[in-house]
């Protein structure tokens, strides 16, 4: 895996947590519970969180242990199904606490990991060398 591959894993997990934070913003605990189709996007959000952790290196995983990515990779088995669900609590937690935390450590690490650019906008041969 290389570091360009992180790099979108990691974007397209702080993108699932944008849109899962678009769905609940300003949403109250029971409007959630009595809105399926929202219901049914945050765990597909929350479900897509999980399989892009779990296709990170281990190399990525390794160096920025602050993330712990058992907790997000757990996540890949979130599913929603109205008959099994009856406490809509533990998903509105993770949805309205979790994720606006989740998305500010890896906006961060995001950061830290982005390319480095020279003065004309190009990768310097650096950088491209590392990301081969």
């Amino acid at each position: 895996m290389t570091p360009d591959e992180d790099r979108l894993h990691i974007q397209n997990i702080i993108r699932s947590a944008v849109e899962i934070d678009g769905y609940t913003k300003g949403m109250e605990y029971e409007d959630y519970t009595t809105n399926e189709s929202v219901r049914t996007a945050v765990a597909m959000n929350l479900s897509m969180i999980g399989n892009e952790a779990a296709l990170l290196s281990d190399e990525f995983k390794n160096q920025y242990d602050e993330l712990d990515m058992r907790v997000f990779e757990g996540l890949k088995r979130a599913n929603y199904n109205e008959e099994m669900e009856i406490d809509h609590h533990y998903v509105w937690n993770i949805a309205t606490q979790d994720i606006p935390l989740i998305k500010e450590k890896l906006s961060d690490v995001q950061t830290r990991i982005q390319p480095e650019e020279g003065i004309q906008g190009t990768t310097t041969q650096t950088t491209r060398n590392n990301l081969k």
